[in-house]
């Protein structure tokens, strides 16, 4: 599925450790299709969740988020650059920050 041997081992570990933790096995009906079939289906699943979850981790996880409602404007301009840009910079960044509060405005 493209992924490096060291990455494909540590995948399939987690796969089948996940199987057993998760009791999957448990899920699989001899009536509803082949055991090969069903661990063909299983591992897609698991590999997209990881994939989804390693995706959110590069997004932002690990990172605290602060709620753009919950700031007063005093805290909103402590989170501002301290004096490291031009003051065009800052106009172009402030200007940038009123049309972002506008549009968060007019949003139902």
């Amino acid at each position: 599925m493209g992924h490096g041997p060291e990455e494909a081992r540590d995948l399939t570990q987690g796969f089948f450790c996940r199987l057993l933790e998760k009791n999957w096995l448990e899920e699989a009906d001899r009536e509803r299709g082949r055991f090969r079939t069903f661990l063909l289906a299983a591992a897609k699943h698991f590999l997209g969740n990881e994939w989804h979850r390693g995706r959110a981790q590069k997004r932002g996880g690990g990172r605290t988020l602060i709620s753009l409602e919950a700031l007063s404007a005093e805290e909103d301009h402590a989170w501002e650059p301290a004096a490291a840009h031009s003051p065009d910079q800052l106009f172009d960044y402030r200007w940038a920050l009123a049309i972002l509060e506008q549009a968060r405005m007019t949003l139902p």
